[in-house]
């Protein structure tokens, strides 16, 4: 494995993206403010500083999820690692953020391959709410009938819905939360799930920049997705919020984006691309 160096604060990370988050970089720095929502998130991210540009590495287990900031036209090469390289770049309006004209080719040109395209979606809990009130005990009553009980996650559910996000949403969306970090979220009421006698059914973790929602195999079908979206905008706490909050959809999730837009969410125009590039590359 090249070496690489290891980030030693997060503090470090944010003067790396200032440093070269500007006009004549290609970059998607962007992608580190979630990077850096935890204190110990330096812990886990290598980089690579060349003066007029940078790329960082954060290990996610059995890959590395890329950051770059790079002049357009450079020729630099990622290091031959021990591990797949995960990059996701945004495009805006149909351009891309970085300039499609070169971000994209600049991946390919490392090895990459694109894997996966997601559409993102603006849509407000507040807005829903006292519709999602409304429903509640029509959808607590058809689950009950399909013998299902829908609950805040508590410390029983949260390693059996982490593995189920990971199974079904794959290894590049999984939940990298530490125990103590995924009981403070289901503390706030941001992980939710609907159970059965067999176990956990469909599930959602809330994050306001973008969740996981998910639902198991054998209950495909059952519309449980929208009813797990209404139950949790049912919460006391979105009466009378004007917060806007968003979700990744994948552009060919027919299902998923028919749910979104049957709460109101509408398209943004922003698109992510996620590449790929194996250890063979």
């Amino acid at each position: 494995m090249t070496k690489l160096q290891k980030a030693t604060g997060n503090e470090q990370l944010l003067a790396l993206k200032a440093a070269y988050n500007h006009q004549r970089n290609v970059n998607n720095l962007y992608l580190m403010n979630e990077w850096l929502q935890s204190p110990e998130a330096y812990q886990t991210i290598f980089y690579q500083d060349m003066g007029n540009g940078m790329a960082a590495f954060r290990d996610e287990g059995d890959f590395y999820r890329v950051v770059f900031a790079l002049p357009v036209g450079s020729c630099y090469h990622f290091p031959p690692l021990d591990k797949e390289l995960c990059c996701d770049l945004v495009e805006i309006g149909g351009e891309a953020a970085p300039a499609k004209e070169y971000g994209e080719d600049f991946l390919f040109d490392n090895g990459f391959s694109l894997i996966d395209c997601q559409k993102q979606l603006r849509f407000c809990c507040g807005s829903q709410h006292r519709q999602a009130v409304k429903k509640e005990e029509s959808i607590l009553r058809q689950l009950r009938a399909m013998h299902l009980q829908y609950i805040n996650a508590g410390r029983g559910e949260l390693e059996e819905i982490r593995r189920l996000i990971r199974r079904e949403l794959g290894r590049y969306d999984a939940v990298l939360l530490n125990e103590r970090e995924l009981e403070a979220e289901a503390q706030k009421n941001n992980i939710v799930c609907i159970k059965g006698t067999n176990g956990i059914a469909a599930a959602y973790f809330f994050q306001a920049a973008g969740g996981r929602i998910v639902v198991a195999p054998a209950y495909r079908g059952k519309r449980l997705s929208e009813m797990l979206r209404m139950l949790f905008i049912a919460q006391e706490r979105w009466l009378d919020s004007r917060e806007n909050q968003y979700d990744w959809v994948r552009a060919d999730n027919t299902p998923s984006l028919r749910c979104l837009f049957s709460i109101g969410a509408v398209a943004t125009g922003k698109v992510k691309k996620r590449f790929i590039r194996t250890v063979e590359s």
